[in-house]
């Protein structure tokens, strides 16, 4: 059964909750995991940040491929996308399906989802222990994460839907039940202290949710559109443009093949009392959109390519609409795209004077069908954004027809000071060419006042007499 129809229920009732407002999340930057030159890490199925800045990457299907090289962990720098060390953990665990690393154990923890139970080791990966699991009432632990400031270690039991909260001996302090989520199981954990929310992730749908102490669903984000394929593990890390942090996704891709690879992802929201900005691109009519061109709704009452009450999904396949007199490229015209060949749109838009604090773009497209190896990406002023949601694919979640929604990271929303956005619709590398249309952009900017100019201190004055 799909699921997902229950997740857009989930994200209208996250975006419905009280305060904070639901998060969205921003494509920072994306490591290939296995390059050909100093990563060779197929299927990545958990990670760990260090505090050298470093991260712990483990892959729990790496033996059965016939690439393994008899090591299944990992220490990374992604800065500099290459392997510090490498590690086999076979003679305790062949399923390490997740790893986090315990300030208040000064240990990493790795969760052994085939022996239902959490190896503890050094950070130079000497043996410690372990902590059984099954005593807890574990079932199918595919994720861990640690609360330095709490100590307590969480388990996500997958298959089982529930969270266990552990005391640093193991013992069970509670659990929460993950029953009534939209999601088959929770393969990826995170804890957040700053906002204390538990991150949880799944593959089925690719989505990231937060929840609050208590188990109640915050947020929730599709990380379709931002190249999640099988998202298994979750860490909190230092930001590599060096400002705050970021949320990193272990993304598995296909099993056996190498196209694993690290996400680097910004957790936000729209800010509460800015003033939002819209830039529009589409047809020339404006808002005269027919409803009926791929990518649509039929019926689409506003015309922004979401699906709404009255409004049912096209039952013809996609086919080339009629082309309207005066329409420029990009619209009703099929546009070929590829590596070397991108579709450009130019999106200004009036600040007023402020500073964006907050951008979403969404773009709705007919015809990029989601084939293997294939896929089209949205760059930004030269940034990937994501890749675009095709329509009429099943991978889409229900409720948006083929409408590719992105947030804009830190750095492009510093490049935005200039009021334009410059967009790209591309192929990435080897995946050939793609017809497409290209049915409606907009750009929505938030815009808070601009800070004061810091005003001058006069200097004090000298005492004593002249």
């Amino acid at each position: 059964m799909s699921l997902a129809r229950p997740l857009v229920a989930a994200l209208a009732a996250a975006a419905l909750a009280p305060a904070p407002a639901r998060a969205g999340a921003a494509l920072v930057a994306r490591t290939e995991t296995s390059d050909g030159g100093g990563l060779a890490i197929e299927d990545p199925s958990g990670i760990a940040s260090l505090p050298n800045g470093h991260f712990v990457v483990v892959d729990d299907h790496s033996e059965g491929s016939p690439r393994f090289r008899g090591e299944n962990l990992w220490e990374l720098d992604l800065a500099a996308r290459r392997s510090v060390r490498a590690q086999d953990l076979r003679p305790v665990t062949s399923e390490p399906s997740d790893v986090a690393f315990c300030a208040q154990l000064d240990a990493l923890v790795v969760a052994d989802d085939d022996a239902l139970r959490l190896l503890l080791f050094s950070p130079a990966g000497e043996p410690r222990g372990a902590i059984d699991l099954a005593a807890a009432g574990a079932k199918d632990p595919e994720g861990v994460a640690c609360d330095a400031q709490g100590g307590r270690i969480f388990v996500a039991d997958g298959k089982a839907r529930q969270v266990l909260e552990l005391a640093n001996d193991g013992a069970l302090v509670r659990r929460l039940d993950l029953s009534g989520l939209p999601f088959a199981n929770a393969q990826g954990i995170a804890w957040d202290a700053a906002r204390e929310r538990l991150i949880l992730v799944s593959d089925e749908p690719p989505a990231l949710f937060e929840l609050d102490r208590d188990g109640s669903l915050v947020a929730a984000q599709d990380l379709v559109a931002l190249g999640a394929r099988r998202p298994r593990g979750l860490a909190l890390g230092p930001a590599s443009e060096g400002r705050g942090t970021s949320l990193y996704v272990a993304d598995a891709g296909e099993r056996h093949v190498p196209d694993g690879r690290i996400l680097e992802v910004a957790l936000g929201a729209r800010p509460a009392g800015a003033r939002v900005r819209t830039a529009l691109a589409g047809d020339v009519d404006g808002f005269g959109f027919r409803g009926d061109e791929p990518g649509f709704a039929q019926g689409d009452l506003d015309h922004d390519g979401l699906l709404e009450p009255g409004e049912r999904l096209p039952d013809a396949p996609l086919a080339e609409p009629p082309r309207d007199a005066g329409d420029p490229p990009g619209t009703d015209a099929p546009v070929l795209v590829g590596e070397s060949q991108p579709l450009r749109i130019d999106l200004p838009v009036e600040l007023g004077g402020g500073e964006p604090v907050w951008a979403r773009l969404t773009l709705v497209v007919g015809g990029a069908r989601a084939l293997p190896g294939r896929r089209s990406i949205v760059r930004a002023d030269g940034r990937l954004l994501g890749e675009l949601i095709p329509a009429r694919d099943d991978r889409i979640v229900a409720g948006r027809i083929g409408a590719t929604l992105l947030e804009l990271p830190p750095a492009a929303l510093r490049e935005l000071r200039d009021g334009r956005l410059r967009v790209e619709i591309a192929r990435e590398p080897g995946s050939g060419e793609n017809r497409l249309w290209l049915d409606f952009v907009r750009l929505e900017v938030a815009v808070a006042p601009a800070a004061p100019p810091a005003r001058p201190q006069a200097a004090p004055k000298k005492g004593g007499n002249s």
